[in-house]
């Protein structure tokens, strides 16, 4: 079981929109969609004050259920997603974790790229080699 308390920057909740995912990467479009349900019924509040607690809760069935509980008014929903229900299959998760794998890689190298570069642009504005700027001739 997992707690996470989010706090919604929405100064007026109604409809408080979830959606549970299942997948491996950091984006949700790339990830399986669940299920998707409200929570309704929040009083309104000012920006940062609602504070949302969500619950996942797998048990030995793999069925998990997800609640999400409004911790000022007491208002909570929950849904339970079975084992088969939209989930994905053996072979899907295999892809998807080799393609996570894949992209992991691809974010390690555009980090070190992004890292010779921001050096060597260091490197020449220290040694007076350029910056991209126009210099201007002294009085």
């Amino acid at each position: 079981m997992r707690v996470r308390a989010n706090p919604n920057p929405n100064p007026n909740p109604n409809p408080n929109p979830n959606q549970v995912f299942e997948g491996e990467r950091r984006m949700t479009s790339d990830c399986n969609v669940l299920g998707k349900f409200d929570l309704n019924g929040i009083p309104p509040m000012r920006r940062g004050e609602p504070q949302i607690d969500v619950t996942f809760n797998v048990d030995a069935n793999g069925i998990l259920e997800v609640s999400a509980a409004e911790k000022a008014s007491g208002k909570k929903q929950t849904i339970t997603i079975k084992a088969e229900k939209g989930r994905l299959s053996e072979s899907d998760i295999e892809r998807m974790v080799k393609e996570a794998e894949e992209f992991a890689e691809q974010v390690r190298v555009r980090v070190r790229v992004r890292v010779r570069v921001r050096v060597r642009v260091r490197v020449r504005v220290r040694h007076g080699q350029g910056g991209g700027g126009v210099r201007r001739a002294g009085p």
